[in-house]
C-alpha cells in the first residue's frame, strides 16, 4: 500500500472501507465529521486509517478521534523532534496497543521475534499463541493472513511490538531462545529430505522460512553455539 492516501477523499473511502469489515452497517454521512477528522489527524497514513477502523469494535467514530486527537496532543509535546507523519503513527499504535487485551499483547509482543511471517505451529511454539489470540489479533488489524497460510505483520506494527518486547529482557531472551531452537529444529527434520523424493517441498518449506532460520543461525552465532550442520 502507498505510504499515504493522495486525497483526503481517498482516505475516508479507505477508512469506510475498513469500518464496514468490522461494522456492516457502518453511517459514513452519519459519522462524516469524525472520519474526515481522522484522516487529518493521522495525515492519511493507510495502516493508521486501517488500525483506527479497527477500534469501532469497541468505540463509536467520535470517540475514536477524541482518544487519537488526545494521544496525537501529548506526542506533539513529547516528540516534537519527529516529522508530524511519525507523531501521528505512535498516537495510533500506542492506542492500538491499549485497546489490546493483556493476553493479546503479550503474544503480540512475542511474535515480535519472528522475522517474514510465521505459521500457526511456529507461533504456538515460540509466543504460546493460542489460536483464539491470533484470531482477535487479527481482528483488529494486527495481523494478516494471507492464503498461503503464514501469519504477517507491517513492518511498523512488528517494530512497535519489538520495543514493548525489548522492555522485558527476560521475556526477550526466552522468545529468542524458544525461536532458535524451533527453527534449528525445523531445518534438521528437512535435511534428509534435501535428496530424496520430497526436496522440492522441503525447498519450499526452507525457502519460506529463510528469514527466521537465519535470525535463528545469528542468534545461537552471537552466544557462540553454532549450530551443527
Amino acid at each position: 500500500p502507498a505510504n499515504t492516501a493522495n486525497t483526503m477523499g481517498d482516505a475516508i473511502l479507505l477508512f469506510h472501507q475498513c469500518a464496514l469489515r468490522v461494522q456492516p452497517t457502518f453511517d459514513l454521512p452519519r459519522s462524516l465529521d469524525s472520519v474526515r477528522r481522522i484522516c487529518r489527524l493521522v495525515d492519511g497514513a493507510p495502516l493508521a486509517i486501517e488500525l483506527a477502523a479497527a477500534w469501532l469494535k469497541v468505540l463509536t467514530c467520535e470517540q475514536v478521534a477524541q482518544q487519537l486527537a488526545h494521544d496525537s496532543d501529548l506526542l506533539d509535546t513529547a516528540l516534537h523532534h519527529m516529522p508530524a507523519r511519525h507523531r501521528s503513527m505512535r498516537a495510533v499504535l500506542s492506542q492500538s496497543w491499549h485497546y489490546l487485551a493483556p493476553d493479546e499483547r503479550q503474544v503480540f509482543r512475542r511474535l515480535a521475534v519472528f522475522e517474514g511471517g510465521f505459521r500457526l505451529a511456529a507461533a504456538t511454539a515460540v509466543a504460546g499463541a493460542p489460536l483464539p489470540v491470533l484470531a482477535a489479533l487479527a481482528g483488529k488489524s494486527m495481523l494478516h493472513l494471507a492464503p498461503d497460510g503464514r501469519y504477517r505483520t507491517h513492518d511498523l506494527l512488528r517494530q512497535f511490538a519489538a520495543e514493548q518486547l525489548a522492555a522485558l529482557p527476560a521475556e526477550l531472551a526466552g522468545c529468542r531462545a524458544r525461536h532458535a531452537a524451533y527453527f534449528m529444529d525445523f531445518l534438521a527434520e528437512r535435511k534428509g529430505e534435501l535428496t530424496g523424493p520430497g526436496q522440492m517441498a522441503a525447498r519450499r518449506e526452507i525457502g519460506d522460512e529463510i528469514d527466521n532460520i537465519r535470525a535463528a543461525w545469528s542468534h545461537l552465532a552471537g552466544e557462540g553455539r553454532f549450530p551443527r550442520q
